[in-house]
């Protein structure tokens, strides 16, 4: 029997038939020698089961084309499937000529045998072989599959890219008229309909722009008409103020000159204006008030120096005080004008007269704007452009108020603050 290794009294055997006559499968064995006191022919024997070591052999994924060889510490082969090509006692994995179309694979456990797998150069050549053929089968369908899902790709994301990349392009460069895109994709589609959405309301906002533009070109040829007059009044005027001059007429050359002076000032042109320079502009307008209505009428204007220089829109003192003279001021009536400090935020503007006053009825009207009240009582266009002038410049910061009684006069009262943001030339 093949001896695979001997240690101690136990001696190992590699596979061989058993010894039972009944059985006849390959096993693996070991013997020992008992240690008796008058006998030295007695022994331990013991055998595997058979399926044990066909379970170890036969364990071949190249089926019936591998041999299997178990060769001892020596590299001797004490066992082989096929003693022909590889006889017992030879040494085990030599590349000579008998053996040089084949294979060696060792596995040494962790006795001194080992186990040898030899399997035929063409045997192995045809599984490296097949392995290379399905190794390039699956490479070249990977790389089918992959190209698939490449294309699927492109058309399902990249093409609605490019469609809309060029839709943008084209919105930008003005091409015309642009078809309306659908993707099967919900996303893309919510896109392209944002997008078309999103072209419509700029075409519509260019539409506004340009007729806004269209506007403000025919406002500024109004505007240039409109300085155009004035200038022509101006020069009418200082004619006939040299003229009444030359002629000595004191009194026409000074209403002229007046006159010249509020509407040079109410006109615009003289810039930003400052509360100092609107109550000059306002006793000048009073002086032609009093020569136009040929009564007297008293206007006291008391002002804190602190607030002289606080920016005001132009044209807002004149329009309170023709109020006061539309509302039953008689002659020896007195207007009086107040301008102070309210805190270091604020300055008070109050117009006050002695005249008839104004029922309730009215003054919610005038508060309302009502355009036709305004129109009946001769002075409503006057107070609707002090109301509107001061919410455009100052805000919700700026108040408006009228107090009137009927017999006891009227109380228009102004608060404005005194460092606006902005204040846009009138």
């Amino acid at each position: 029997m093949p001896v695979l290794i001997g240690f101690s009294k136990i001696t190992y055997y590699g596979p061989h038939i058993s010894l039972n006559p009944i059985d006849g499968h390959i096993v693996l064995s070991i013997l020992r020698q008992v240690e008796a006191p008058d006998r030295d022919d007695v022994y331990v024997y013991i055998e595997t089961n058979f399926k044990l070591a066909e379970d170890v052999i036969k364990n071949d994924p190249f089926g019936e084309k591998m041999t299997h060889l178990i060769a001892d510490s020596t590299g001797r082969i004490v066992y082989s499937e096929d003693p022909q090509q590889f006889p017992v006692g030879t040494v085990a994995a030599q590349d000579d000529g008998l053996n040089s179309g084949y294979y060696f694979f060792e596995e040494t456990s962790n006795q001194p045998w080992k186990l040898i797998a030899a399997i035929p150069r063409s045997v192995y050549r045809l599984e490296i072989d097949r392995w290379i053929r399905q190794f390039a089968f699956f490479a070249v369908l990977t790389l089918t599959a992959s190209c698939l899902i490449a294309w699927l790709i492109w058309r399902t994301v990249y093409r609605p890219l490019t469609l809309l990349h060029k839709d943008i392009r084209s919105f930008k460069n003005k091409y015309g008229r642009f078809p309306l895109r659908e993707s099967r994709i919900q996303e893309f589609a919510v896109i392209h309909s944002e997008f078309a959405a999103m072209r419509s309301r700029i075409d519509e906002l260019i539409s506004e722009v340009e007729l806004k533009e269209r506007g403000r070109s025919r406002l500024e040829i109004e505007k240039l008409m409109a300085q155009i007059n004035p200038h022509f009044i101006h020069n009418t005027l200082d004619t006939v103020r040299w003229l009444a001059r030359a002629s000595g007429q004191k009194e026409i050359d000074r209403l002229v000159s007046t006159l010249n002076k509020v509407l040079h000032y109410n006109l615009g042109k003289g810039g930003q204006a400052r509360i100092r320079d609107e109550i000059e502009a306002l006793k000048n307008y009073v002086e032609l008030q009093g020569i136009r209505y040929n009564f007297q009428f008293d206007v006291k204007i008391r002002a804190d120096d602190e607030a002289l220089e606080s920016p005001i829109p132009r044209f807002i003192l004149q329009p309170l005080v023709e109020n006061a003279l539309y509302h039953g001021l008689e002659d020896q009536g007195v207007i009086e004008v107040e301008v102070e400090r309210d805190g270091s935020a604020h300055v008070l503007v109050k117009v006050r007269d002695n005249g008839d006053g104004m029922p309730e009825a009215e003054i919610r009207s005038l508060m309302n704007m009502d355009t036709d009240t305004g129109k009946k009582a001769g002075m409503g266009i006057g107070l609707q452009y002090v109301y509107r002038m001061i919410r455009f410049q100052f805000g919700a910061s700026a108040g408006f108020h009228i107090d009137s009684r009927l017999g006891f006069g009227t109380t228009i009262t102004l608060r404005l603050p005194i460092h606006p943001k902005e204040l846009n030339q009138v």
